[in-house]
């Protein structure tokens, strides 16, 4: 009984979430000034930041897009974590965007009560473009919302805590997108790709962006409080533009991909110092050993720094609404204790059976859109 009252208050949200954004005037984006835009609650869109830049703290955030599973958590996921820690000695932060299909909730909830941050990276992750392309409003807030219930659900974590986003394939949806995500809840994206000469930092859609669109439609209505937290591409080493490690293609021994890592970090330390996002996955980890041990070669470098912090995403939107120097700047990681009573869930999907590991009693069906409580 208690399931179906949740369940029931759940969707009758969803309806009037979808009600007022239905209801919600369009208003084209205007030209951004300070003067109109205090820094405070909203922010332009610059490639330079709020404070001296030789005050500026480097943040640094590491992010998972795929599936967490058991496997990944124990021989990536944690390891990288777990133990390192950064200038104000707090262990530091890390953002996972979580698609549902194959992720292990259980692990997703100790990543959570580690102190990482949980965003949502749709429920289907749908591999054709064209399907992100095509999509209704509806479809995208069934998509990012049921996968906030989905994480909040299974994972056992409030879903207050789940707010950022980002679009499978980094394709902008336009307009369409940003009310999704505020149907859903979202308060930030980090889908829109920017050159590696353009590091734009975190900025707030009330006015117009003057972010290039790299890829599919970028939005040029007004979102107010709506953040855009831009993925910076880095140069692979055969001189391409790219916005995550897969993509670069980045290979070779472990001295090798640290040496290309500090190389990228030294673009943006020596310049402007805008937040660098370091996209993981596990097709990378996947492909050579070297790749770990590279990767913890570079993390283990930057502790050298006194002014360089790994964050989570919402961490960097929020220097952005108080930005302090590096030498005030304190890691926000908090340890949480949700409970998890793991089960392992057999469920059918289609005419597939699949397992999924959840932290609260299995649901009736396979969580899925339109039903991501699987009742």
């Amino acid at each position: 009984m208690k399931l179906l009252i949740v369940i029931s208050v759940l969707s009758l949200v969803s309806a009037s979430l979808t009600l007022a954004i239905r209801n919600r005037t369009a208003r084209t984006a205007e030209a951004c000034n300070v003067n109109v835009c205090p820094g405070n609650t909203c922010q332009c869109s610059y490639t330079y930041s709020p404070i001296a830049v030789e005050d500026t703290p480097q943040l640094i955030t590491l992010v998972y897009v795929d599936a967490i599973t058991d496997a990944i958590y124990t021989s990536y996921l944690k390891p990288i974590i777990e133990g390192r820690t950064n200038p104000d000695d707090a262990q530091i932060g890390a953002t996972f965007y979580v698609p549902h299909e194959y992720t292990d909730y259980e692990r997703v909830n100790q990543l959570y009560n580690l102190g990482a941050e949980i965003a949502v990276h749709t429920i289907t992750r749908n591999s054709l473009v064209s399907y992100w392309k095509e999509a209704s409003v509806d479809t995208l807030v069934e998509e990012f919302y049921g996968q906030r219930q989905i994480i909040s659900r299974f994972a056992n974590i409030p879903i207050e805590d789940v707010i950022g986003a980002k679009v499978p394939h980094l394709e902008m949806l336009g307009n369409d997108l940003f009310e999704a995500y505020v149907v859903s809840g979202i308060k930030y994206d980090n889908t829109w790709t920017a050159r590696s000469s353009n590091r734009y930092f975190p900025y707030t859609l009330d006015y117009r962006s003057l972010q290039p669109c790299e890829l599919g439609t970028c939005p040029d209505e007004s979102f107010p409080g709506m953040w855009v937290l831009p993925l910076v591409d880095f140069v692979s080493q055969n001189n391409l533009e790219c916005s995550s490690l897969q993509a670069c293609s980045l290979s070779g021994t472990a001295s090798e991909i640290n040496e290309w890592l500090k190389e990228q970090f030294n673009r943006v330390y020596n310049s402007n110092k805008a937040p660098i996002t370091l996209v993981l996955s596990s097709g990378w980890f996947a492909t050579s050993a070297e790749n770990l041990e590279g990767l913890q070669l570079f993390l283990d470098e930057l502790q050298s720094y006194d002014d360089v912090f790994l964050v989570s995403h919402r961490q960097v939107r929020d220097w952005m609404l108080n930005p302090v120097e590096a030498s005030s700047f304190a890691t926000d990681i908090y340890y949480r204790d949700e409970r998890c009573t793991a089960v392992t869930c057999e469920l059918l999907k289609d005419e597939e059976i699949r397992y999924m590991k959840s932290c609260v009693a299995c649901p009736t069906k396979y969580p899925w859109l339109g039903n991501p409580l699987g009742s």
